[in-house]
């Protein structure tokens, strides 16, 4: 029995470990980048003559920010790769276990909506993170950056329930009905008296 759920607890650790290492690495920026008195002090001398903003924290990649900066960058990439694989390979055990075309067509669909919605992080993080590493090269602030790096990663629940309802034929043909673009489907009694009877 766990012989079969192996690959799974595998597959299970190999997508959520780095994100309980990025989860650690951060309180231990927080410790020790950002919780000293000392560091609190020079914070607090910077934003004595400020009006507008004060300044909370600077950016820097040393070394656990790299790493964690790493981490996230690469899960955002390495994801989607991951995902496609997953996909050619649950299509090719579709194509070898499901007989009914209307079956296949549906199973594709779902597959294919999966992939775009992996594909949404990459889109969206992609811009903040390359403003990101700019702003810490070259000292510059950028407003987008700043707020951008907060709103970016919230676009994929935006676009999701569409790809959803786009994808999972169930779904888009009940709204296609429902706008007019197809025709209700009308269930025929005989035709159900039929089935019935060939199932009793």
């Amino acid at each position: 029995m766990f012989a079969k759920k192996w690959p799974m607890f595998i597959a299970f650790c190999i997508f959520h470990i780095p994100v309980v290492f990025s989860g650690g690495l951060e309180v231990y920026l927080v410790i020790t980048a950002a919780l000293p008195a000392e560091i609190q002090q020079a914070l607090a001398l910077r934003n004595i003559d400020v009006s507008l903003y004060s300044v909370t924290g600077t950016l820097r990649l040393q070394t656990v920010s790299l790493i964690n900066f790493i981490i996230m960058v690469g899960a955002v990439f390495v994801y989607p790769i991951a995902s496609f694989f997953i996909a050619a390979r649950t299509l090719f055990l579709l194509n070898r276990h499901v007989l009914s075309k209307t079956g296949k067509a549906e199973h594709r669909s779902f597959i294919a909506g999966l992939c775009l919605q992996s594909l949404l992080p990459v889109l969206t993080y992609f811009p903040t993170f390359v403003l990101y590493v700019h702003c810490v090269l070259t000292g510059t602030e950028m407003l987008f950056q700043q707020y951008g790096i907060y709103l970016m990663p919230t676009t994929p629940a935006l676009i999701d329930p569409f790809l959803t309802l786009t994808f999972m034929v169930p779904f888009r043909n009940r709204i296609l009905t429902w706008v007019g673009l197809r025709k209700p489907r009308v269930v025929n009694s005989n035709n159900l008296m039929s089935v019935t009877r060939s199932f009793t």
